[in-house]
């Protein structure tokens, strides 16, 4: 993993395209509304792992996705941003 382990990991989608959206950790390739996750917690090889199921109907839908590591002592590490077409 490439998070701290312990560390917790927020991600975030948006639906409506890739940004850019100013946020306190900096520029997000998201666009407004930007929906947020349930937060995470690094485990100790610093894998953050989210399951989630895909509601029924969602087909050919885009995704702009990005996630952001919080630092025990503040701040945080925004991750690359990723794009995908629900099948």
């Amino acid at each position: 993993g490439n998070v701290g382990p312990g560390n917790t990991v927020i991600a975030a989608y948006s639906l409506t395209g890739p940004g850019p959206t100013n946020s306190s950790f900096g520029p997000v390739d998201m666009s407004q509304p930007i929906l947020q996750l349930p937060a995470m917690v690094a485990d100790a090889a610093g894998n953050a792992i989210l399951t989630a199921n895909v509601p029924p109907g969602t087909s050919g839908v885009s995704v702009w996705t990005q996630a952001l590591e919080l630092h025990p002592g503040g701040g945080g590490t925004l991750t690359n941003s990723l794009f995908r077409v629900i099948l």
